[in-house]
């Protein structure tokens, strides 16, 4: 630091303390102070320049020479009372201390600068300032790092890693903590829901309410149920349940949410437990603030001020004839704003393409698993079919209630947050879209079903949304390496390799030969096949490929093809 020549007896007072730079940087120092000094300080009637009784001080502070020629000069008293950290306790003997910060100098160690004040026979005490954090924080830098101390977390059971025989519809929850890099980054998660209730064990940042009863304004910044029920009529508590699943706080108490350091937002779009699609359309224009006349009719609604984020729909409605044009439009402003949406398949045990908003396109629709005699399949409520992308577990999810209450939830409403919770661990360490997340969604199910289960038969997307292999397929994303091509002889472990090339049929190279990784894909059922094609390198291809060269038919995602075949060409797959 420059300017310690420069009148700096004058300008101390400022300087010493702008210039602490960190906890671990400054010392703090403790003045014992006579009786009537003491007596003085107390009744407020000494001036803010007393001068102590002390050799050598001069009004506010004194000077030190450093060792390289330039003053240090560090407060005494004054400094002391115009700071809120004055500290005058008793001691054994009782004296009197007043206790203060000193800044370090740049190019002076602790321990010079402590050996020079405890020198100059001022201070009776010279000590460290340490550096300590809430235990807010403290939980906060290791909550994906140790298991929740949270009494229910031993019934989460989505947290287990999915294994075929003990876990097969989890979501290795907890192993997906562990690949974490940023876990403190705030993400925001907004839940559409009913019923939601002030808990203990949740804290929502805002909430709003998108519901009308009738043609008058009455969407607002209310969302809680009991503001809109003062005589304590619903008993519906779905939306604390809901979001508990995905924010509860990770704090030893009740249950465990998945996500932690998150920016929770309830939207309430129905009135205990039923509504209308053009509330939830409502709700997400406030999002995307997409509809212009929004706030011409609900003047008391308050302006969305938060960040894109994952948003929570365990809610639907069966439209016969397709997702409406109003709902469709709003889903399209919020996915074009950047919001990834999330909603439950229904429970009415059909198919699902009738349920909306999940069979809106754009929407990630998630259907509820279940175990039977430990074999896994589609829970007997759930929809299914081809519009579901994937499933979560759908009982027995633990969630909060009404009146502190924790308890066992089933439904697909509660498989999807499961899934929006993954979502939203997701985007601590990735930023991606909606339409590219949908497609990592698709590729990262994992289907323990039996060849004669129900899901086999009906349609449950991808499987169960296992958050490891999420994560890894964002990784291979974000790197360009979804979707590859390789030498077959560099994909072979070296042990392998010289065993392969002496056992090669004759004529045959694996220099020659490229073996195709198109994780890009979801698993191809027993039906269904995909088509390699190529045209020449740059000249780009039509929608219907005409003119395009034919490399494959394939039935798995990974295919050897020939060298030749992939030489100065663009490849495409159908």
């Amino acid at each position: 630091m420059s300017g310690f020549k420069l009148n700096y007896a004058v300008l101390a007072s400022s300087l010493i303390l702008a210039n602490a730079v960190s906890a671990s940087e400054r010392l703090i120092v403790s003045i014992e102070l006579p009786t009537n000094q003491v007596e003085s300080l107390q009744s407020g009637n000494s001036p803010r320049g007393a001068v102590l009784p002390v050799t050598g001080l001069t009004k506010s502070e004194t000077c030190l020479i450093l060792p390289s020629g330039d003053n240090w000069c560090v407060p005494i008293v004054k400094e002391a009372l115009s700071s809120s950290a004055i500290a005058a306790q008793n001691s054994a003997n009782g004296s009197r201390y007043v206790s203060m910060k000193v800044a370090v100098p740049d190019g002076l160690s602790l321990d010079q600068a402590e050996v020079l004040l405890k020198n100059t026979g001022i201070y009776r005490h010279v000590e460290r300032d340490v550096a300590i954090t809430s235990m807010k924080s403290v939980v906060a830098n290791n909550w994906n790092a140790t298991t929740p101390l949270d009494p229910e977390f031993v019934k989460q059971h989505q947290f287990n890693r999915n294994t075929k025989t003990d876990s097969p519809i989890e979501s290795s929850v907890f192993a997906m903590w562990q690949l974490i890099e940023n876990p403190l980054k705030d993400v925001s998660v907004y839940v559409f829901d009913t019923g939601f209730r002030q808990h203990k064990d949740i804290v929502y940042d805002v909430g709003v309410n998108t519901t009308v009863e009738s043609y008058d304004n009455e969407r607002n910044g209310l969302f809680l149920e009991d503001d809109f029920d003062p005589e304590n009529l619903c008993n519906n508590s779905h939306g604390v349940g809901v979001a508990s699943v995905i924010g509860a706080a990770i704090n030893e108490v009740d249950m465990a949410g998945m996500v932690n350091d998150i920016t929770l937002t309830a939207v309430r779009v129905m009135k205990c437990g039923n509504g209308f699609l053009s509330d939830v359309a409502a709700g997400l224009d406030w999002l995307s603030d997409g509809d212009p006349f929004l706030y011409d009719v609900s003047p008391d609604l308050p302006r969305f001020t938060g960040q894109p984020g994952i948003v929570n729909m365990s809610l639907g409605g069966h439209v016969a004839s397709g997702c409406p044009f109003y709902l469709q439009s709003a889903i399209n402003r919020a996915i074009n704003k950047g919001f990834i949406l999330v909603a439950s398949a229904g429970n009415e045990s059909k198919d699902a393409s009738t349920n909306m908003p999940a069979a809106c396109e754009g929407v990630i629709s998630v259907g509820a698993a279940q175990l039977y005699d430990g074999s896994p399949d589609i829970a007997a409520f759930s929809n299914f079919g081809a519009s579901v992308d994937v499933m979560a577990r759908g009982t027995s999810v633990i969630g909060l209630s009404k009146d502190d209450a924790v308890i066992g939830w089933s439904g697909t409403s509660f498989s999807a947050p499961i899934v929006a919770g993954l979502l939203a661990l997701l985007n601590k360490d990735f930023d991606l879209t909606n339409k590219m997340v949908k497609q990592l969604v698709t590729i990262s199910g994992v289907t323990h079903w039996a060849e004669d289960s129900q899901c086999a038969a009906l349609g449950c997307g991808s499987g169960i949304l296992d958050g490891v292999k999420l994560y890894q397929n964002a990784v291979l994303y974000s790197n360009g390496e979804l979707d590859s091509a390789s030498y077959s002889l560099n994909v072979l472990a070296p042990c392998r390799q010289q065993w392969a090339v002496d056992n090669l049929y004759q004529g045959a190279s694996l220099c020659n030969d490229v073996r195709l990784d198109l994780l890009g894909l979801r698993n191809i059922k027993a039906n269904e096949a995909y088509r390699v094609v190529s045209v020449p390198k740059g000249q780009g291809a039509s929608v219907e490929l005409s003119g395009a060269t034919v490399i494959g038919n394939f039935t798995k995602r990974h295919a050897v093809v020939s060298k030749a075949d992939l030489t100065d060409v663009d490849v495409y797959v159908r």
